[in-house]
């Protein structure tokens, strides 16, 4: 639901707390020893307000970014 809060309705303020890809990246970002918890999440997301959507974006682009250009396991890097 909260997705489509950001998505469909341009929401600039809207977190997704139990998102997994979400609190993954707040924990490479942060460099976390754990995998936040959503109450965590919300607790650094405050920080992030009044545009906590935008921060949710690049969070989610710098996740995918780093997937794509990671090879997979057993597979050689694509020239």
């Amino acid at each position: 639901m909260q997705g489509a809060l950001i998505l469909a309705l341009h929401r600039e303020d809207v977190v997704l707390p139990g998102d997994l890809a979400l609190r993954k990246a707040v924990r490479a970002a942060y460099r976390l020893d754990h995998l936040p918890t959503p109450q965590e999440l919300l607790a650094i997301a405050d920080a992030w307000r009044p545009y906590r959507s935008l921060a949710t974006g690049y969070l989610f682009s710098a996740v995918f970014d780093t997937a794509e250009q990671q090879p997979a396991a057993g597979r050689s890097p694509a020239t």
